[in-house]
């Protein structure tokens, strides 16, 4: 679908919502750390996301 736009000349403009603050209990991006030694994130509690 994008790329008929892009084909026709129609630049198309797409809303980005922006959730990295987020109060309503969640967590957030910056809640989780990035392990690369082990590939994986690890969760603001100290879980292993694989």
């Amino acid at each position: 679908m994008l790329g008929r736009l892009v084909d026709r000349k129609i630049a198309p403009h797409i809303p980005v919502f922006d959730k990295s603050g987020r109060s309503d209990g969640t967590w957030t991006r910056a809640d989780f750390q990035w392990d690369p030694d082990n590939d994986q994130y690890i969760c603001a509690e100290g879980q292993e996301l694989k």
